[in-house]
């Protein structure tokens, strides 16, 4: 199980936090990953304007949300690897990408060849995600704690 709360990407609308409005129940699923992915690169795709192919995050977060979806029935860790998997190949993929959009747009072609940054955050994030939710559990450790080496679960 994945713990922790999700962040708001829309911040000052009095809303839920638009990935966690997707999520609910304690045990968590491909199928609410899918949803939360999908919600996140609505958001994202509407308050930046930016879309795939514009070497930017949603070059790592739309490949992302497609594999996330691609097995409903599949368990976290499964799908959380997938997930990973995805990210990195849509991150790589921006190395032969001109930037339309945003401060690396001023760049041009010095650009090609470099893989864009926020979609490199976003596949660590996914990885550091898959990583916790693959760690073994031990009884009485969460599995940040597990992560983290954390045994006693003080912060």
């Amino acid at each position: 199980m994945l713990e922790g709360r999700l962040h708001r990407l829309e911040p000052g609308r009095g809303q839920s936090p638009t990935m966690a409005r997707e999520i609910s129940g304690e045990d968590l699923g491909a199928d609410d990953l899918c949803r939360a992915l999908r919600a996140a690169l609505e958001a994202v795709t509407r308050r930046g304007g930016a879309k795939p192919d514009d070497k930017t995050m949603l070059d790592a977060l739309a490949p992302a949300a497609e594999a996330a979806c691609t097995d409903p029935e599949a368990d976290i860790d499964t799908a959380l690897a997938k997930v990973a998997a995805a990210a990195t190949e849509g991150a790589e993929a921006t190395r032969a990408m001109l930037p339309r959009t945003g401060k690396a747009k001023t760049l041009g072609e010095p650009a090609l060849g470099h893989v864009d940054p926020g979609a490199l955050s976003l596949t660590r994030i996914f990885e550091a995600f898959a990583g916790i939710s693959a760690a073994p559990r031990e009884k009485g450790v969460s599995q940040g704690d597990a992560a983290t080496g954390n045994r006693n679960g003080t912060r």
